[in-house]
């Protein structure tokens, strides 16, 4: 499931079946295991594998510790065998002889294409049964139909599992394809999804997986996602055997202490000290088979099946209006379930009726939304890029692509697709094009983009309020979007240390910005100040001052804003202002009134206190209020100070 993994021969690995019902795929794994792999009463009675079976499979010296992931072939149980394959690193692909390619056969081709595997053999079964030039004629017909598939060089070994004939050369086979193919992560994010889950007595919740990257030990903390429960790691057997830990590429049975009922099939398990987070928006590269028996349009329905989990999903291209039959196109897939994906997972798609495996894809970034005209074709243009880059470029375009948001360091892994060791190696080549703020990561190019719309927003309130000296820093950061603060105080900071902005007090002008007031202007403030000046505690409401002095009220607003930026006049209440002087003045009568009366004083007292009306007296209190001298209890008002 992950693209470019570090090589790690060591690591354990795991071969999947695949192939038409009644093809002789649990039969062909007990020969090559002596396990029968169908423990259901069930699959025993019918006859047919339902669900999931495993075992281990020893491929001789010199290999990679190994196991057997036996799939169902039934056209009803596809969502099963998917579930099996997605953690597997070859394939051990089945024809019977006597029967020779099938639908199922054709459809698991198209599974294990859309997972990226790209390693196994093929073998031809129940060859006892035929004549050998028939076996020789199927095998002939399977490479022809391989052709075109990621198995057209696979080994075609010819076996009978009830005469034991080939098994050993397919074992040999089976040997050559794991240790040559991809090795997985070692330094990834521990990921498990959850293929089986049930309760043991004395044991409590068990769940049963392949570890996909990282690795787990007894008494670690596992999450389960998506519904973020935790637990504890009470035991781990890998085929029976008690372990400490397991690693990726292991075939794991967990002993969870505290689980709920949140931890089947579906679930993934992930360590707590990577934020995972559930995903119900991933955008993507998907793909049609040339089968697909029908186009795919913008907004059509699918089945999207991702590790172990199976959820619904509204595909959206980001070009064009539908992709046919063989094309390739980047969408936006918006999911009923949310899955636990990283960037570079593979994915199965599958129609939504009827239902067949139309095709698969892969995850270029997380989230995602919808867009419009341009952005959207923008999108796809920056999706593409990212997808073609090399494993240093990816962690500079993942940065660009999630724009002023930026990327959790903890979660770089996820976002990029990158283990640790290209992760530093990644940091070190793009120095100077990122750059790190308050635990997360950043394209310079973010910040950028972040002063130039500060210095825009800057631009527009000047023009807009040319009286006030600067826009609040409240202001500004809500001008800079939904970015971090640690971003728009990063753009603030190279704003001014550029020359472009300047601080005033708790806002920003942009540099060489200055107030001036015009003759007229400047009577008008002369005269509204004496005003104030005159009216004390007693101020007129903004509009009856504007007809006095025969303004307009919003000129008169800008410049009482103006005036209160200088500390000139002071607002009490929504459209009131009134003279410094005056209030300070009523603090004073107020601290000594109050200063000594533990009970405080009611509104009666204040107003006998200032000598005003209601109508000014409750504005005023307000104020005192707000300012924190005072402090309402019911009726009452006592020095904020005071227990």
């Amino acid at each position: 499931m992950r693209e470019d993994p570090v090589a790690a021969e060591g690591l354990p690995r795991v071969v999947g079946t695949a192939g038409h019902i009644d093809h002789g795929k649990t039969a062909l794994v007990a020969a090559l295991t002596g396990v029968d792999t169908d423990r259901l009463p069930e699959e025993r009675r019918r006859g047919i594998s339902i669900d999931l079976g495993f075992a281990p499979l020893d491929l001789g010296p010199g290999t990679p510790p190994a196991s057997v992931v036996d799939v169902p072939g039934h056209e009803g149980f596809v969502r099963n065998m998917v579930a099996g394959a997605s953690g597997i690193d070859a394939v051990l692909f089945v024809v019977a002889a006597d029967e020779g390619m099938m639908p199922q056969s054709r459809e698991h081709l198209l599974v294990l294409e859309a997972l990226g595997i790209r390693r196994g053999v093929v073998a031809i079964t129940k060859a006892d049964l035929v004549d050998p030039e028939w076996a020789e004629l199927v095998a002939e017909t399977v490479r022809e139909e391989l052709a075109e598939t990621p198995l057209a060089d696979a080994p075609i070994v010819r076996v009978s599992s009830r005469t034991g004939v080939g098994v050993e050369a397919l074992r040999a086979e089976l040997a050559r394809a794991v240790t040559s193919a991809t090795g997985r992560q070692d330094d990834f994010p521990f990921r498990l999804p959850v293929d089986r889950a049930f309760a043991i007595a004395g044991v409590g919740t068990v769940v049963t997986g392949t570890v996909w990257s990282g690795e787990l030990a007894t008494g670690d903390t596992v999450v389960g996602l998506p519904s973020g429960e935790r637990a504890r790691v009470r035991s781990i057997e890998v085929h029976g055997a008690t372990v400490a830990g397991a690693e990726a590429g292991c075939r794991a049975a967990l002993g969870l202490a505290g689980a709920g009922h949140a931890f089947g099939r579906g679930t993934t398990l992930v360590g707590p000290e990577v934020p995972w987070r559930p995903e119900t928006r991933v955008e993507v590269r998907a793909w049609l088979s040339p089968s697909a028996p029908r186009a795919v349009r913008s907004r059509d329905r699918v089945r999207v099946h991702h590790g172990t989990t199976e959820a619904m999903a509204r595909l959206r291209w980001h070009e064009g209006r539908e992709v046919e039959p063989g094309g390739v196109g980047l969408a936006l897939l918006e999911l009923d379930e949310p899955i636990a994906a990283a960037v570079g997972d593979r994915f199965v798609l599958r129609a939504w009726s009827p239902v067949t495996t139309v095709g698969g894809g892969r995850i270029l970034a997380l989230g995602g939304r919808r867009l419009r005209g341009a952005a959207r074709s923008e999108r796809a243009r920056s999706l593409a890029e990212f997808e073609s880059a090399g494993k240093p470029e990816r962690l500079e375009l993942a940065l660009e692509l999630a724009g002023a948001a930026g990327i959790e360091e903890a979660a770089l892994p996820i976002a990029t697709g990158l283990g640790t060791r290209d992760l530093a190696r990644a940091i070190r080549l793009a120095s100077g094009r990122i750059e790190q703020r308050g635990g997360r990561w950043f394209a310079v190019s973010a910040r950028e983009a972040l002063m130039e719309r500060i210095v825009s927003a800057l631009a527009e309130f000047h023009a807009r309020e040319p009286l006030r000296p600067g826009m609040s820093l409240e202001v500004a950061r809500r001008a800079a979007g939904r970015a971090p603060a640690t971003l728009v105080e990063s753009a603030i900071d190279a704003l001014v240390e550029a020359g472009q902005v300047e601080r005033v007090g708790a806002s920003l002008a942009r540099a060489g910005h200055r107030i001036e007031l015009g003759a007229n202007d400047r009577d008008v403030v002369e005269r509204a100040l004496e005003l104030y000046g005159r009216a004390g505690l007693e101020p007129p409401e903004t509009p009856a001052l504007a007809a006095e002095l025969g303004v307009d009220p919003a000129r008169l607003r800008s410049l009482l804003r103006h005036l209160e930026d200088r500390g000139r006049v002071i607002k009490i209440a929504g459209d009131w202002y009134a003279d410094p002087a005056a209030l300070a003045q009523a603090e004073r009568m107020l601290i000594e009134r109050l200063g000594g009366v533990e009970e405080g004083a009611d509104t009666g007292a204040f107003k006998e206190l200032f000598g005003v009306t209601r109508k000014y007296l409750i504005p005023i209190l307000e104020y005192f209020d707000r300012s924190g001298l005072t402090r309402r209890e019911g009726n009452r008002r006592v020095l904020a100070g005071r227990p």
